[in-house]
C-alpha cells in the first residue's frame, strides 16, 4: 500500500497502522513489525557524524523556510518525543533501574499492557 501512487491509499494505510499500534500495541509489535539484527561488518556512525548531519539539515531548512527558530523547534520536538517514549509502558523495562539504592527488591514491572492479548502465537 505504501508503494501506491494514490496518496489517499497511503494516508489511510498509515492511519490504520497507527490505530493498530495505539490500541493493540503488544500484539502489533510482535506480529506486524519485524526487526533484523544488522551484520557486524556494517559501519557504525559516531554521535558527532549524526550531530553534523542534523546540523546540516537544520541549516538547510532555515535557508529554505526562512525561519531562524529551528533549533528551538527541534529541541521542543526532541523533548516531546523523548517524554512520549519514556512514558510508554514498553519503555519501563528498558529505563527502570535494576536495583534500588537501598538494595531492596523493586516491584516487578507488568509484562503486558491493559487490554493486550495475553498470549500471541
Amino acid at each position: 500500500c505504501l508503494r501506491s501512487r494514490n496518496q489517499q491509499t497511503i494516508h489511510i494505510t498509515l492511519q490504520l497502522v497507527s490505530a493498530i499500534l495505539k490500541r493493540h500495541h503488544r500484539y502489533a509489535v510482535f506480529t506486524l513489525l519485524r526487526t533484523d539484527v544488522l551484520p557486524s561488518h556494517t559501519k557504525h556512525r559516531t554521535v558527532g557524524a549524526h550531530e553534523q548531519e542534523v546540523n546540516y539539515l537544520v541549516h538547510l531548512a532555515i535557508n529554505i523556510g526562512g525561519r531562524t527558530d529551528f533549533d528551538d523547534m527541534y529541541a521542543g520536538i526532541l523533548k516531546d518525543t523523548s517524554t512520549r517514549l519514556e512514558s510508554h509502558p514498553c519503555s519501563l523495562r528498558l529505563i527502570a533501574p535494576k536495583v534500588s539504592t537501598n538494595n531492596h527488591k523493586l516491584p516487578d514491572l507488568p509484562d503486558s499492557l491493559p487490554g493486550a492479548p495475553r498470549d500471541v502465537r
